[in-house]
């Protein structure tokens, strides 16, 4: 997945939008991504983390605060990639070598044993 900001107005938008209108028939989320610019799988990950922080579709547009928002936008962010290499210092018994492709790796040799 790339890195993607995720943007308040943008949010609060396609939440807004799928409140609705009191009294009218609310969009469906194909209705809301062409209004806000968004597209629609983005628009249903934003509606699902609402409904997970307690927005209820019977709701009003006052119901969208700041704490709403932020656990939405919390919700939705990527994170950061996973770290899958460990550092590990001269003493644990770190080689230097290369790849078959020429860049340089760190192995560790075995660290079951540490002179102290």
């Amino acid at each position: 997945m790339t890195f993607r900001e995720v943007h308040v107005n943008e949010v609060k938008e396609v939440l807004r939008v799928w409140l609705g209108t009191p009294g009218s028939r609310p969009p469906g989320l194909r209705t809301i991504a062409a209004h806000c610019g968004v597209d629609r799988k983005t628009a249903r990950r934003y509606v699902e983390a609402a409904q997970a922080a307690d927005l209820q579709r019977t709701d009003r547009v006052d119901a969208l605060n700041d704490g709403l928002i932020g656990a939405v936008i919390e919700a939705v962010r990527p994170g950061p990639p996973e770290r899958t290499r460990v550092r590990l210092g001269p003493a644990a018994g770190v080689q230097r070598t290369r790849s078959p492709r020429g860049w340089p790796l760190l192995w560790a040799i075995c660290c079951t044993s540490f002179a102290r």
